[in-house]
């Protein structure tokens, strides 16, 4: 028997909404789409989500500018609202739902998270956030379902940038997150793997070196 797929879409970017419809029609794949302001969060906006059967959980949301140095209390609210405070309100707000029923909790992060730096610090600092608090779920849900997988994407390429060695281009991204969701275990995966290495070189970095490096 062919197994059906079901999706709920949601974004505040009505446009990049739009292009996953159009996707999703295109290969008659079920869906229902739904808008969700995590800058502006309304908690009642997803309550129906708790009558509704859900397998996995995956939140994409990212934003940030070049952050350097003091931003705007207006930046500052927002990038921590769609980073991490509005993930936390939903995770909270369906906790009883994730525990019994879904099978992943999936989180998308960024090598940003791993390694102290003084550029889109506070991008990085907000996705160390989510992950601390879906480290400490883990151990809330006893170290089982629901399996609790973060990414840690590196660069991807886009028109400017194809830098294959340390670049991964959606395609490949999205496979191997398909791939890790199938894995019964908890996770922090990096996306290309060749970031992981680089990770470790960067942390044992002397200080004096690090200083010089523009990152």
């Amino acid at each position: 028997m062919r197994q059906i797929h079901f999706f709920f879409v949601s974004s505040s970017n009505e446009k990049n909404k739009k292009k996953l419809e159009i996707f999703l029609k295109e290969n008659n794949i079920n869906f229902l789409s739904f808008d969700c302001d995590f800058n502006n969060l309304k908690l009642n906006e997803i309550e129906f989500l708790k009558e509704k059967s859900i397998d996995h959980i995956y939140f994409f949301s990212a934003f940030t500018e070049i952050e350097n140095g003091k931003v705007s209390n207006e930046y500052l609210q927002k990038s921590l609202n769609i980073n991490g405070f509005s993930i936390i309100k939903i995770i909270n707000n369906l906790i009883e739902k994730i525990e019994n029923k879904v099978l992943t909790l999936n989180f998308i992060s960024s090598v940003a998270a791993a390694v102290p730096k003084k550029k889109n610090y506070i991008y990085a600092s907000s996705k160390i956030m989510i992950e601390h608090y879906l480290k400490s779920l883990k151990y809330y849900f006893g170290l089982k379902k629901p399996y609790i997988k973060i990414y840690r994407l590196g660069i991807l390429s886009n028109k400017k940038f194809k830098n294959k060695f340390i670049a991964s281009n959606i395609g490949n991204v999205s496979k191997a997150i398909f791939k890790n969701q199938k894995l019964e275990n908890n996770g922090i995966y990096y996306v290309p793997r060749i970031w992981r290495l680089i990770i470790i070189i960067i942390l044992f970095l002397p200080n004096f070196i690090f200083k010089k490096i523009n990152f």
